[in-house]
């Protein structure tokens, strides 16, 4: 199951010009059947290593030691693995990078008083906002441009890109958002939900 690991891979510290406030960013793929093709194809490997792990499990007890990997299931590993690195670049090249940049300390805390929290909730009062609204909020603040894979500015609606955001992206995004900002707090989802990375600085997967 995807873990914080998982989350961290997505993210990378970047250090830019935008009055000294510090920034993150993360990448999504704007193209939901490449990114369904790497979800496929990275299950597709996961499924051979698994059979490759049982088999030298199995092999290794009747044998009373460590044997070597069965030659057909190598072959179809490093099938499956070109698979993979096939349709990563697909992706990266379908891809864009959302920057999300620190707000001032004024203007965080003022969009957390929009966002109070609810009566009786223990868990927002010790957040000090709504856990439900505020991250979204936060995280539609901070993202100030997006660039294409060279780096280009991309003239996008951030607002708009975001809305489009899967619940794997949300929570990553989210998090950054809070990161960026120096604030630690829980995102209200579930860890479940985290887009599954094989591999540091990949593209978010979509819908």
């Amino acid at each position: 199951m995807p873990n914080h690991e998982a989350l961290q891979a997505l993210l990378r510290d970047r250090q830019t010009s935008t009055k000294g406030r510090a920034s993150k960013w993360m990448n999504i793929c704007l193209d939901a059947k490449l990114s369904l093709d790497l979800a496929l194809a990275e299950e597709a490997l996961d499924a051979v290593e698994a059979a490759i792990e049982e088999a030298e499990n199995g092999a290794e007890r009747r044998a009373g030691g460590k044997v070597a990997t069965d030659p057909e299931l190598a072959k179809r590993k490093k099938a499956a693995e070109k698979v993979v690195a096939d349709a990563e670049v697909a992706v990266d090249a379908a891809s864009v990078t959302v920057t999300f940049t620190a707000l001032k300390a004024k203007d965080y805390d003022e969009l957390q008083k929009k966002h109070p929290p609810r009566d009786g909730d223990q868990r927002d009062l010790l957040a000090e906002h709504n856990r439900d609204t505020f991250p979204d909020a936060l995280m539609f603040a901070c993202a100030t441009k997006v660039e294409d894979v060279d780096g280009t500015l991309v003239d996008m609606d951030t607002t708009e890109l975001l809305e489009t955001l899967s619940d794997g992206e949300r929570v990553v995004a989210c998090q950054v958002s809070f990161d960026v900002n120096g604030r630690n707090i829980s995102v209200p989802f579930s860890d479940a939900n985290l887009p599954s990375r094989r591999r540091s600085g990949s593209s978010s997967k979509r819908r």
